[in-house]
């Protein structure tokens, strides 16, 4: 919608409030003061303006009134427009965060999982837990078959738990 805003004609309605509807002058912008009440008196705006001076009376001008519904609703579209960017920026600024977290390392037992606790997956972790929590060093090459240098095994039995079940 805001493309399809013309700002010629916006500036041309600025400029039309810029002239007042009290000057007496002949001619001008006064030709569009009509009365609020509507009456169909064949006096002109200028003759209606001066007696409504003379009363006291604020003379009702249209496009002064729109002009100021107009100036209202732009600063009110422009604090919307300004929440709109915040929240855009603060939800692009969340995913973002997101995208940038690294992955977990993968389980150091099976390789596949990613780690959650003390380096190892879920079931890698119930599965040490209940073999007693041995040390996890001699855990990890005892369930890995990890060998050494020379191709012998590290552990080739499973190392005894520091927790009784």
């Amino acid at each position: 919608m805001a493309n399809r805003l013309n700002l010629k004609d916006l500036e041309e309605l600025v400029r039309r409030d810029d002239i007042e509807i009290t000057s007496f002058s002949s001619g001008g912008g006064a030709g569009f003061a009509v009365s609020r009440r509507g009456s169909k008196s064949s006096s002109s705006s200028v003759e209606r303006a001066v007696i409504a001076s003379m009363e006291g009376r604020k003379v009702y001008d249209p496009v002064r009134e729109n002009v100021k519904k107009i100036e209202r609703r732009l600063i009110e579209t422009e604090e919307n427009l300004r929440l709109i960017h915040e929240s855009i920026l603060a939800m692009k600024e969340t995913v973002e965060k997101k995208r940038k977290r690294q992955p977990s390392e993968p389980c150091e037992i099976c390789t596949v999982l990613s780690s959650v606790k003390t380096a190892m997956c879920i079931p890698c972790y119930m599965e040490w837990v209940e073999a007693g929590a041995p040390d996890r060093f001699r855990w990890k090459a005892y369930k890995r078959g990890i060998l050494s240098s020379e191709g012998i095994p590290l552990v080739t039995e499973q190392p005894p738990g520091r927790h009784n079940n």
